[in-house]
Formats: C-alpha cells, sequence, structure tokens
C-alpha cells in the first residue's frame, strides 16, 4: 500500500549520508541561539546555557519530514524553495544563499558526492510548532537538489512566542491582524522586544538592551464581545526590505546620522564633569 507521505515525495529522495555533528559545529549551533536574538525571543530559555544547549543537540533524535512539516517551518526558506518550479529550485536556492553570505558550493559540491552532512537542527513545541535554529542553506540546496534531508529535533515544553510586527508606510501607521493601531499587542500575546520577522528595531539592539520580562497583553475590551464597541483591525505588509537585517544599523531612521559607530563611550569625561558640575 502507497502511503500519503511517499506519494508527497515522489520528488525528494531522502538523503541518507549524515553524521553527528563535530564539536566546532555543535558550538556554531549553539550560537544561533545564544547570539540571535531573535531566536532568543521566539524561545525565550529555551537553554539555561552552553552545556544545555550541548546537551539537547547531541541528544535529539532524527527525523525526516514530509512536505507539509517542511512548509510548516518557521525561520526557513525551504517552502519558497518548494513552491518554486522544480527546475528553478537550485537557481533560486544559490541566490537565497548568496544573500545570506552561505559557502553553498560546498554545500552543493557535497550533496553530489553524498557527502555525509550534520542535519539541521529544528526546535518542536508543546503545540507542534517548528522552527528552524540551523542548517537553513543545507535544507533549502538539498530540496533544490531534490533531497530530503533529515533534521534533529528538539521537543520543547513551552509555547514557540509570536513576533508583533510594527511597521509603518508613509503617513499610514499599521499593525498585525488583531492588534490595535496603537502599537498595543493582542490580548493574551507575549510582547517581545526587538527585531521580528519583517523589519528592525535598532533602538533595540543598537542600545545593548535585554529584555529580562515577557507579559503577556490584557485584553482592552475586558474580554467581552460587544458588538457596540468600536474596535480597529490594521492588516500590516511590508514591502523592499532586502535581505533580512542585513546593514540595517545604516539604514534604519534616525540612526543613519550615528551609523555603526558605538557613541556610548565617545565622550571628554572634563567636558562631562564639567558640564553636570554647571548644572548644580
Amino acid at each position: 500500500m502507497v502511503s500519503l507521505k511517499d506519494i508527497l515525495y515522489e520528488g525528494l529522495s531522502n538523503y541518507k549520508k549524515f553524521r553527528p555533528y563535530k564539536h566546532e559545529e555543535i558550538e556554531e549551533e549553539i550560537d544561533e541561539y545564544f547570539k540571535n536574538k531573535v531566536s532568543q525571543r521566539r524561545l525565550p530559555k529555551m537553554w539555561k546555557d552552553r552545556d544545555d544547549g550541548r546537551s539537547d543537540i547531541k541528544t535529539a533524535p532524527y527525523e525526516f519530514f514530509d512536505e507539509q512539516e517542511l512548509r510548516s517551518i518557521i525561520n526557513t526558506d525551504v517552502g519558497e524553495i518548494l513552491d518554486t518550479p522544480e527546475e528553478d529550485r537550485l537557481e533560486k536556492a544559490i541566490e537565497m544563499c548568496k544573500k545570506y553570505g552561505k559557502d553553498y558550493k560546498r554545500i552543493i559540491d557535497g550533496i553530489k558526492k553524498k557527502v555525509p552532512f550534520p542535519p539541521p537542527f529544528v526546535v518542536k513545541d508543546n503545540e507542534g510548532t517548528l522552527y528552524l535554529l540551523g542548517g537553513n542553506s543545507r535544507l533549502m540546496l538539498g530540496v533544490a537538489m531534490g533531497y530530503n534531508l533529515p533534521v534533529k529535533v528538539s521537543t520543547w515544553k513551552k509555547k514557540i512566542q509570536e513576533m508583533v510586527n510594527e511597521i509603518s508606510s508613509g503617513d499610514l501607521s499599521t499593525a498585525d491582524e488583531g492588534e490595535p493601531d496603537t502599537g498595543f499587542s493582542p490580548a493574551g500575546q507575549t510582547r517581545i522586544l526587538g527585531i521580528d520577522d519583517s523589519k528592525p528595531e535598532p533602538w533595540y539592539d543598537k542600545g545593548g538592551y535585554s529584555q529580562v520580562s515577557f507579559p503577556k497583553a490584557d485584553d482592552p475590551y475586558g474580554g467581552r464581545k460587544n458588538k457596540d464597541i468600536q474596535r480597529v483591525i490594521v492588516k500590516k505588509v511590508v514591502k523592499n526590505t532586502g535581505v533580512k537585517y542585513d546593514g540595517f544599523q545604516d539604514d534604519v531612521g534616525s540612526w543613519d546620522k550615528y551609523g555603526d559607530k558605538d557613541y556610548s563611550t565617545d565622550f571628554d569625561l572634563e567636558e562631562l564633569t564639567k558640564m553636570y558640575a554647571d548644572k548644580d
């Protein structure tokens, strides 16, 4: 009997040449969490320290996802590759790897020669939502070349957090579906600061801040579905953002005039002391 998975994957072959992570590769995957503010906000306190991450990566089981699962993964472009005509997939994947500055030639050559790869690493939360922590290039290029790569799947007992998109276009201030135009988060949603899926917030990242509290939004309407109460719901659209976050420090808002230089230590102590002394 032919299974649904076999029908879905008649064009993709399971790539069975994979190997355990090397020490330096484990450290790189850990960096994908601890040095990636987006992942830390989507997966708050997933790992308490690097040792916790090492243990998780080493013990996570291997799985082959079906097409529906691949398309559902957050933080990967593999769905876009699957939506591309087969004859154009490799070109599309290479284009995206170039944007991210990835060594696509090494991966392509390795897949052609059936070289064992460390599988991409995916986190699965308590609702079954999937989040790719590392291995986007491998996953994309594998699918583009007709292969379904195995992934390591870490089961997380908490929920992957949604990101609140806030963007303005001209004079139009917009918000996520369900989010009032005032900038409030939808009722019950955890508020997470900083870069979201679509745009950078340089005030947060350039300021060196860390979010220590993740409050959930109250319902401004008291949870009552009163049709007589006026509610404003705006759907946001983000366009022409280019490569995600690439060089945003030089391009966004009033930060432009300061560029990437860290001005927090750029002052004359004697002049600063005199300035405050004069105020007294």
